[in-house]
């Protein structure tokens, strides 16, 4: 979840098949560090989030990747299920 999902050192070479925008914890950090009010980021390069919509839309996305690619009653998928709704709360 903090880095990108690599299909080929998983061996799960269809990944980018099923899921058509990776995101992971990692771009969420990075996201984050650069919406930071105190330190505005100026590099235009540097993507940043503009509303808590933004950033809870990226959430959801890494849960929704996870029951996605692993089907919903993997024990994965029912992990991230679990944090979610952690982080629904």
């Amino acid at each position: 979840l903090v880095h990108p999902v690599d299909p080929i050192t998983l061996n799960i070479p269809h990944y980018l098949t099923i899921i058509k925008t990776q995101m992971d914890l990692g771009i969420i950090e990075r996201k984050l560090m650069g919406s930071n009010s105190a330190k505005p980021e100026t590099n235009p390069n540097i993507t940043r989030y503009f509303s808590v919509e933004e950033f809870v839309s990226d959430v959801w996305l890494v849960f929704s990747n996870c029951i996605t690619f692993n089907g919903p009653d993997h024990v994965i998928a029912q992990a991230g299920k679990h944090v979610k709704a952690i982080f629904d709360k």
